[in-house]
Order: C-alpha cells, then sequence, then structure tokens
C-alpha cells in the first residue's frame, strides 16, 4: 500500500472480516527499531480499532513489542 503522495507505503495491507486491518513490512536488517515501524504506525493511528495489529517482519532472532499492537517478528518465527 502507498498513499497517492507516496509519503506512506507498507509492504502489505490484508483486510479481514469486519474491515479489520493486519499491516506488514519486511526489512532485510537483523536489527530493527522503532523507526522501522513508523509507516505501520502511521496506519494505526489512521484507522483506529479497525486496525488490528502490525508487524515488522525481520532476519533477527526476537520477537519484540515495537510500538502500541506493532511487533517485530524474526522471519524464521512464520516457518518454524
Amino acid at each position: 500500500m502507498r498513499t497517492k503522495e507516496g509519503r506512506h507505503e507498507i509492504d502489505a495491507v490484508v483486510e479481514l472480516e469486519g474491515a479489520r486491518v493486519l499491516a506488514i513490512e519486511f526489512k532485510a536488517s537483523a536489527a530493527v527499531t522503532r523507526a522501522d515501524s513508523k509507516h505501520v504506525v502511521w496506519l494505526r493511528d489512521e484507522l483506529g480499532a479497525r486496525f488490528v495489529a502490525g508487524t515488522v517482519v525481520h532476519a533477527g532472532p526476537d520477537v519484540f513489542v515495537l510500538d502500541e499492537r506493532v511487533f517485530a517478528v524474526p522471519l524464521c518465527a512464520m516457518w518454524g
């Protein structure tokens, strides 16, 4: 998803039943920071209660919280 002005871009937006939304951002880095989730946080703030959760998928080993309803999740966790 990319806004018309190109100011915000998210790799994948999944719409669930009831118009609820998940956002997924992919980063090649093993060390993600809160700054890597800025577009996901923007979408959360835009959608309010419709926003279920967002994730930044990364190459590192750990799952951790980046912001409210926004998590860093290693790619390897998705396979195992």
